[in-house]
């Protein structure tokens, strides 16, 4: 297991306040050298405990959201879908669980119509294996006020990383969904 010291602990509160604040000025903060938090930020980041990411802000964006509770039917089942959805750009939260279902998936669309579509035609409910799944309309989260959005901006491929095709889709062709962000069907909305 790896262990972090109080030195450790207050250089990732003071990233988690300002993310942007300079290695001289921890130090400073800290009474340390600039040296000295840029090696334990190195190590830090090495072990995987953190990484630096830009976060975005959902409410300003006006996105909307959707927590997915489902049960798939076997271990083998739920390892497939985990890996077919890690590279969903809709998907911001996916984990296993132990409980009446087996996973939450926490999905997020830009607007209440492309949801609906995500969720009702190509979203992780339909993935082969699903016994069950309830899907709950939520509201943009107030804790965190940031989240880890994937900005797409290689919009190259023909499938979705699900395998879905967004070219056939009939709520793509009637114009109800934009498409997946990751294709180059993808319509993206102009704010």
């Amino acid at each position: 297991m790896v262990r972090l010291d109080d030195v450790d602990i207050k250089i990732i509160k003071i990233l988690q306040d300002d993310g942007r604040v300079s290695i001289s000025s921890i130090g400073r903060m800290l009474n340390v050298s600039h040296v000295a938090v840029l090696k334990r930020l190195k190590k830090i980041e090495r072990e995987n405990i953190l990484k630096f990411s830009a976060l975005i802000n959902p409410k300003v964006l006006e996105l909307k959201f959707a927590t997915i509770f489902g049960d798939v039917q076997d271990y083998d089942s739920l390892q497939l879908l985990l890996k077919t959805f890690e590279k969903c750009p809709r998907i911001v939260f996916l984990a296993p669980m132990v409980a009446g279902y087996n996973f939450i998936a926490i999905m997020v669309a830009e607007n209440q119509d492309v949801l609906e579509n995500v969720i009702s035609i190509c979203a992780i409910r339909n993935f082969k294996g699903i016994r069950r799944a309830e899907v709950y309309i939520t509201s943009t989260p107030k804790i965190p006020k940031y989240i880890p959005f994937r900005i797409i901006t290689e919009r190259n491929l023909e499938n979705t990383p699900c395998g879905m095709k967004c070219k056939t889709c009939s709520a793509y062709i009637e114009d109800k969904c934009i498409g997946c962000p990751s294709t180059k069907y993808y319509k993206e909305i102009k704010r």
